[in-house]
């Protein structure tokens, strides 16, 4: 039987750590992309539901970090990140979505459009 989850052992999940997944780029680098939050998710999930628009740019943006899963970007990069090309950020942001156990078939879809479009 399991144990009933209480208010310290939510605590507990949201202090520990975060899963984070080594992602390989088509240009021959890596990152590294972290498990979104469920406030950061969020926001995303419900953007996802609608328009793609700047979502990519958001995830890569929350979720890209270092091997210790401390996010390298912050809002002031938004703008930089958008002018990554999608063939680089759509396996960051798959990856964050899958880590994240975030909306998994919004984001074959997204992929699937951008093989489609040539990006």
């Amino acid at each position: 039987m399991s144990e009933f989850l209480t208010v310290d052992g939510f605590r507990e999940l949201a202090e520990k750590e975060r899963r984070v997944e080594r992602v390989d780029l088509p240009n021959g680098s890596h990152v590294f992309v972290r498990e979104l939050s469920a406030k950061e998710a969020g926001p995303v999930d419900s953007a996802m539901r609608g328009d793609w628009g700047d979502v990519t740019v958001q995830i890569v943006m929350l979720a890209t970090c270092d091997e210790n899963a401390r996010r390298i970007f912050t809002e002031d990069d938004l703008e930089m990140i958008g002018e990554i090309g999608r063939g680089n950020l759509t396996p960051i942001a798959a990856a964050a979505l899958r880590v994240s156990g975030s909306a998994t078939d919004a984001a074959k879809k997204n992929d699937s459009e951008n093989e489609s479009d040539g990006s």
